[in-house]
């Protein structure tokens, strides 16, 4: 878990795979489907301005946020 801008909270869920941003009331606001069609699960996710940084075993996938919204 890591603690994004405005209190959010960035989860990596290793069963399905997926960043999750919460709201400090743990209000689920989105989900990313991050490694979709492999067998690796996100360990741990970052968010700068409108880019994700997320750890998968040995490298680090950024993702671009569409759309950004704070």
């Amino acid at each position: 878990m890591t603690i994004a801008y405005y209190g959010r909270m960035l989860v990596c869920d290793c069963d399905d795979k997926t960043v999750k941003v919460f709201f400090p009331d743990c209000t689920v606001i989105l989900q990313y489907l991050i490694a979709q069609n492999s067998d690796k699960s996100p360990s741990f996710a970052l968010r700068h301005k409108d880019m994700f940084f997320v750890s998968m075993v040995n490298c680090v996938k950024v993702f671009r946020i569409l759309n950004v919204r704070h």
